[in-house]
């Protein structure tokens, strides 16, 4: 699947999160640092975040002028793509969005800005991440489907059907499930990565 990184465009990945700029490019996220110094996020900033970003300062990705060049719509055509491999897609441009999408196959995204005003319209093209029974509940009310990260020992949610490629036995990825794309039904999957012991939803 295509990955988009949503990236600060000033300082490195590590940097803008321990000094709160990724506020710009992951919003009112719970997973940032907080006061603490508790960082709960599954991706690591030192890792693809700061390659990818090295890379775009080197000059390796090119501009994509997505309105005016028929071109650039060959890369995209026939092709899965996820938003926010890091970032929070709801934050991008809405037209830009809905142009890339308007060209691939399949999309996945998920938010954790679906509480905002400005991101409603975004709720038939993302999954509202969810931390805990009183959010997916309010996504719902509000008309999202929710992808709800449970405790690392979560057996079953009877609120949502488990990530395919989290089944035992399953061949499923995201490239060929294709259900978090904001239409489908609500998701869940146990906790994963470094942070996972912070969770403990449900």
């Amino acid at each position: 699947m295509i990955q988009v990184w949503v990236l600060c465009q000033r300082g490195y990945p590590v940097d803008n999160a321990r000094d709160g700029s990724d506020y710009s490019i992951c919003g009112d996220c719970k997973h940032r640092l907080n006061a603490l110094g508790i960082r709960t996020c599954y991706v690591n900033p030192g890792r693809g975040p700061q390659g990818i970003y090295k890379a775009w300062l080197k000059g390796n990705y090119p501009k994509l002028d997505l309105f005016n060049n028929k071109a650039q719509e060959g890369l995209f055509r026939g092709r899965s793509l996820r938003w926010g491999a890091y970032g929070d897609p709801s934050l991008l441009p809405l037209h830009i969005i809905d142009r890339i999408n308007s060209w691939v196959d399949s999309s996945t995204a998920y938010t954790h800005q679906w509480r905002q005003s400005w991101a409603q319209p975004l709720r038939h093209t993302m999954m509202a991440s969810c931390d805990s029974l009183e959010d997916h509940f309010t996504a719902t009310s509000l008309g999202w489907k929710t992808f709800n990260v449970l405790r690392p020992n979560a057996q079953d949610f009877e609120h949502a059907k488990q990530c395919p490629n989290t089944v035992a036995n399953s061949e499923a990825q995201c490239i060929t499930c294709k259900l978090c794309d904001g239409n489908h039904t609500n998701i869940w999957v146990a906790a994963h990565g470094t942070s996972k012991g912070a969770v403990n939803y449900v």
